[in-house]
């Protein structure tokens, strides 16, 4: 998609689909490629946004995270 940066997002963020129900996984440990955590939770909004809004037929819609979610100012 144009409408994020794809290396911000992280790699290790996913999404898959099991039935009528979607999972996704939130990379908030990935480092590197120069990016702040502002700008790499940014795009994650966009991107999540992009995903959430292709399966919004999907019943079930789980999110996870490897780590609590920073407490920082953005």
């Amino acid at each position: 998609s144009t409408k994020y940066n794809i290396d911000a997002v992280g790699d290790g963020t996913y999404a898959s689909v099991y039935g009528n129900m979607i999972v996704i996984g939130l990379d908030w440990e990935s480092k590197g490629g120069g990016y702040t955590a502002a700008q790499r939770q940014n795009e994650q909004v966009k991107w999540l946004d992009e995903v959430l809004t292709a399966n919004a037929d999907k019943t079930w819609k789980v999110i996870t995270i490897h780590y609590e979610v920073p407490n920082t100012s953005f």
